[in-house]
This record gives C-alpha cells, sequence and structure tokens, in this order.
C-alpha cells in the first residue's frame, strides 16, 4: 500500500481536529442547555452525543479522505471540500433537530409517579412546546398534573385519553409542583425499603443531603425511556436531585 497522498493527509487532520472541536463545543452546549443535570441521562443525553459526534467526526473526514486528492486541480479540491462540508453540516443539522426533539421538555407528577416528558411528546401532540416557565423556574420544569375535580373536567381528560394525550403530557392539567405536594407525599415510595434494597443507593442519597437533612425530604419515582429514577424534593417542592435505581 503506498503513503498517503500529503495533501489528503493534511485535509484529513486539519478536519479531523476541526470536527474535534466542534463535537466538543456541541457535547458541552448540548449538556448544558438541552439535557442538563441531573436529567441528562434519564433523557439519553448519552444516544444524543453518540449520534452528533458519529455524523461529526466520521462523515466529513471519510468524505475528506476519499474525495481531496494532490493529482486534482485546485478547482476541483475546493469544489470537492465545499460539496463536504455541505454534507457534513447538512447531516449534523438534521442530527441535531433530531435530538432535539428527545429532550427532557418537562417532569410531571401524575397519581403516584413522576414522569418524564420529552419535546417530541409535545410537538406531535400540540404541534409546539408549551410555555411552562410560569409553572416552574427549573431548567427542566418540575410540574403537578392535577386530578381532575368536576365531572365536566373529567369527562373533557376521558375524550383526550381517547384521543391520545395521557394525562400527564395533558398541559391542562398542569399546576405548580408546591400545589401538590400533599398528595406527592403520599406516594406509595418507602425510602427505607429502597434502601435495604439496594446497597449503592444510600451513598448516592449521602451526595445530595446530611442523614439529617435527608429526614425532611420528599422521594418519588421518575419513569424515563432509560429506566426508572428517584427523584428527591425538598419539602417546598425545590428539586434537590435525581438517583439511578438499578433495574
Amino acid at each position: 500500500m503506498g503513503k498517503m497522498d500529503q495533501l489528503k493527509r493534511r485535509a484529513v487532520t486539519w478536519h479531523l481536529a476541526l470536527s474535534l472541536l466542534l463535537s466538543i463545543a456541541l457535547a458541552a452546549w448540548l449538556l448544558l442547555h438541552w439535557f442538563p443535570a441531573p436529567f441528562s441521562f434519564a433523557a439519553g443525553a448519552l444516544t444524543g452525543l453518540v449520534i452528533v459526534v458519529s455524523v461529526d467526526m466520521c462523515l466529513g473526514p471519510m468524505l475528506t479522505l476519499l474525495l481531496i486528492h494532490s493529482k486534482k486541480s485546485l478547482r476541483e479540491n475546493i469544489f470537492d471540500g465545499v460539496v463536504v462540508a455541505t454534507l457534513q453540516f447538512s447531516a449534523l443539522a438534521y442530527g441535531l433537530w433530531q435530538v432535539s426533539l428527545a429532550r427532557p421538555a418537562a417532569v410531571v407528577f401524575w397519581q403516584d409517579s413522576f414522569y418524564l416528558v420529552k419535546a417530541f411528546d409535545y410537538q406531535e401532540r400540540y404541534g409546539t412546546q408549551p410555555d411552562l416557565s410560569k409553572l416552574s423556574s427549573e431548567s427542566v420544569p418540575v410540574i403537578y398534573a392535577r386530578y381532575p375535580l368536576l365531572l365536566s373536567e373529567l369527562e373533557q381528560l376521558e375524550r383526550d385519553i381517547k384521543v391520545g394525550i395521557v394525562p400527564f403530557e395533558n398541559k391542562a392539567l398542569y399546576r405548580k409542583v408546591a400545589e401538590g405536594l400533599a398528595e406527592i407525599r403520599k406516594s406509595p415510595l418507602d425510602i427505607n425499603v429502597l434502601l435495604a434494597k439496594y446497597a449503592n443507593l444510600q451513598q448516592q442519597l449521602d451526595s445530595l443531603a446530611t442523614k439529617q437533612e435527608q429526614k425532611d425530604l420528599i422521594y418519588s419515582r421518575l419513569h424515563s425511556d432509560y429506566g426508572t429514577y428517584l427523584l428527591v424534593l425538598d419539602m417546598s417542592g425545590k428539586l434537590v436531585g435525581l438517583l439511578k435505581l438499578p433495574a
């Protein structure tokens, strides 16, 4: 096998270096804005990062390796470079759009558990993502979905369910989490049972609060596509943290 063409080698090296810098910047931005802690892994941030980094680090440099060559004229190499950049950024834009739909849009309590709702879920139901900033100041809004109190509300809920709108995605039920603290406290989750069952859970909990503080916290399950978690709130309804429960 002959040596790699010198121009090709330089082009691939620079392309890999620039792609690496772009991947690092995008990964940091995704984790800060679309998949913020503590919901990063519960929302599938790792999957999103794999998609973005794979497209950025593989597609462009591979095309550069195949197309750029010193035997081609300057005009041909420039044209090939533009084609490679266009394809790479188009694929990256599509990948980012797909990842944006998977980002966590809200964490909603319904009946006895919290549920992680993705941007795609709202997009599918309403065509856009609702503004929940008035209900929660968290980076990922923590919301309480109130069970209907009136017959008319209950009938509307039943109609919504029939057309595919599950209660924890039904924005008409949304209230501030503080309004549902009494119900959330009644959640049938015994933290002492979980601590006895999962050996490493106490260590995770100790990283969030002292032993004394742990007695004054509210614990509830959080269901997501990537597993079941333990959501921890203080007595005012402010988010304290999120712990992964073993399968």
